[in-house]
Parts: structure tokens; C-alpha cells; sequence
């Protein structure tokens, strides 16, 4: 997934998986960290986007997911993304079906470049975090005054 050689932790506690992006031991620097996730090109919003419909298909038992880079964080409900792959890319089959891990693979090589031209659409993220906006702590809100 993107962002995974950025990858720090996954905390699979209260049914919302929570993946945090840093820096750890033998992987990039937080300047290259930075440098790749706030690039001006909406890095971050692909990825958490990208991110998001892939777990949803591949984690069909949960109650929602979350992302966490720096200072901000992004938090979705599956209802909210089934919703969302369900209008902007194909009807997602239910959990059941997604458990299966063949239909899940089916799901995602037909799906394959619809996935990828959403999270690319600047029109489409736009759309989707305005719904589900990406928190920034507020420290760094009140240094942007």
C-alpha cells in the first residue's frame, strides 16, 4: 500500500484498525518521512484515500479505520466507505463474500484501475474529505495564524 516503507504501527484494538506512519528504527528519516507525505502533489490525501478503500475490502469485520502521519489523522466508518467504493467504483460484495479471499482478489484486479483513478481525482478527494475531513492537531492549526 502507499506510504507502507513509512509504515510504523498498527493498532488492531476496538474493532478500527488505527495504521500510524513514521519513523522507527532503519527506515527513512522524519525530513524524508515529511518530504513524502507533505509534498504539495496531495500525497497524504491519496494515500489515506487509496488506503482506506483497500482495507475496506480486504478487512470486511471491522467498524471503521484509521490513518495517523504527524500531526494529522483521518478516521472513516466502513458504512461511510462502502457507501463511497458503492457509487465511485463498483458495488462492494457484502463482508461475507469479502472473506473470501479469492472474491476479494476478483474484487480488486477488476476494480484495479477504477480504484487508482479515484484516489487520483482531485474532484473525487475533494468531494470525499469534505464529508470526512483529515484532523490536524491544533498546534499545528494555531501556527498557521
Amino acid at each position: 500500500m502507499p506510504g507502507g516503507e513509512t509504515f510504523k504501527e498498527i493498532d488492531l484494538h476496538n474493532k478500527t484498525p488505527k495504521i500510524m506512519y513514521g519513523t522507527k528504527e532503519g527506515s527513512l528519516s522524519e525530513d524524508e518521512i515529511l518530504k513524502y507525505w507533505f509534498d504539495g502533489k496531495d500525497t497524504l490525501e491519496k494515500n489515506f484515500l487509496y488506503n482506506a478503500i483497500y482495507l475496506t475490502i480486504l478487512i470486511p469485520n471491522t467498524g471503521g479505520y484509521s490513518f495517523k502521519i504527524d500531526d494529522q489523522k483521518f478516521s472513516v466508518s466502513r458504512q461511510e466507505m462502502k457507501q463511497f467504493i458503492s457509487k465511485n467504483i463498483q458495488t462492494l460484495p457484502d463482508s461475507n463474500e469479502l472473506f473470501d479471499k479469492e472474491k476479494a482478489q476478483q474484487f480488486i484486479d477488476y476494480n484495479k484501475e477504477k480504484i487508482n483513478k479515484t484516489a487520483k481525482s482531485a474532484a473525487i478527494r475533494q468531494q470525499f474529505f469534505k464529508n470526512v475531513p483529515i484532523i490536524k492537531n491544533r498546534k499545528q492549526i494555531k501556527s498557521l495564524m
